[in-house]
């Protein structure tokens, strides 16, 4: 604040260019020059005949990595100028907020420095890590891969309150979600083993696969990827049973994996994150 009140007193166009509003507003501008690049990049990019992704002409591609270079030095900057003059200010808020929220403690002890001068005043902080994230993104994306070049529009999470409450409904009851997709997964292994058991032979492939349920291991990674992403469940990977012993086992196993994996299991997480989301967005 003492910073801020200087530098108005100096100069109100530097009060302006330090505020907590013009930074969101370089946040905002960062990143819209990273899905400027990823736009040009959609359209200019295509498979190369040797399987690579590669721009169509070579002033493409110059073009591409000049706006990376560009967009790189002024996230650079903007850091820079950020750690010059908010960062200061912020230091010294969250140093006195950990005396009062800790009273007793020594703010100056090695482990306290670290979670005041760090992680509150700086890895909390939107536009640094922004920043740092836009930098590598950047570099490694127009010389490496553009997939992390794609990763810039992620960081919409920390501009965006909406982005940023659909990213809290996830984590902040992520003990519960984690939970209950482990005891969805325990369940998916003992209908695995019943699969490889006595129902392989029902599985509806296209072509004898002697890799699908060869083990128990590879049996339960096919059993998670068609039974979670098949709106019918696992039963829509089987052949249809006639008439007969297994007729009945058959059905109830198809039945009950759909029940409990795909309408219970799946259904508890979407209500989790559903009505975190709720709360935080009333909050």
């Amino acid at each position: 604040m003492e910073m801020n009140t200087a530098a108005f007193r100096k100069s109100q166009l530097m009060y302006l260019l330090i505020s907590k509003d013009s930074f969101a507003v370089y946040l905002r501008f960062i990143w819209t020059f990273g899905l400027i690049i990823n736009f040009f990049a959609a359209f200019w990019v295509d498979r190369g005949e040797d399987g690579t992704l590669a721009t169509q002409t070579n002033a493409q591609d110059i073009a591409i990595k000049v706006m990376g270079l560009v967009m790189s030095g002024l996230s650079a900057f903007l850091l820079i100028f950020w750690m010059f003059y908010s960062y200061p200010q912020q230091r010294r808020i969250d140093y006195e907020d950990f005396k009062f929220d800790n009273p007793g403690a020594d703010p100056d002890t090695m482990s306290s420095w670290i979670k005041i001068n760090i992680f509150k005043s700086f890895l909390s902080k939107p536009l640094p890590v922004n920043m740092i994230l836009h930098i590598v993104f950047t570099v490694t994306g127009i010389f490496r891969s553009y997939f992390a070049l794609a990763m810039n529009l992620l960081l919409v999470v920390n501009i965006s309150r909406t982005c940023s409450f659909v990213m809290n409904a996830i984590t902040l009851h992520a003990d519960q979600l984690v939970l209950t997709l482990i005891m969805a997964f325990f369940v998916v292994h003992c209908y695995t083993t019943l699969m490889a058991e006595y129902f392989y032979d029902a599985l509806d492939l296209p072509s004898p696969d002697p890799l699908v349920c060869e083990s128990l291991s590879t049996c339960f990674i096919y059993m998670v990827n068609q039974g979670l992403r098949n709106g019918g469940g696992i039963g829509d990977s089987m052949k249809p049973e006639p008439l007969g012993d297994r007729f009945f086992a058959k059905n109830m196993y198809e039945l009950t994996f759909f029940i409990i994996i795909n309408v219970i299991s799946l259904n508890i997480i979407f209500g989790v994150i559903i009505d975190t989301f709720s709360q935080l967005r009333d909050t």
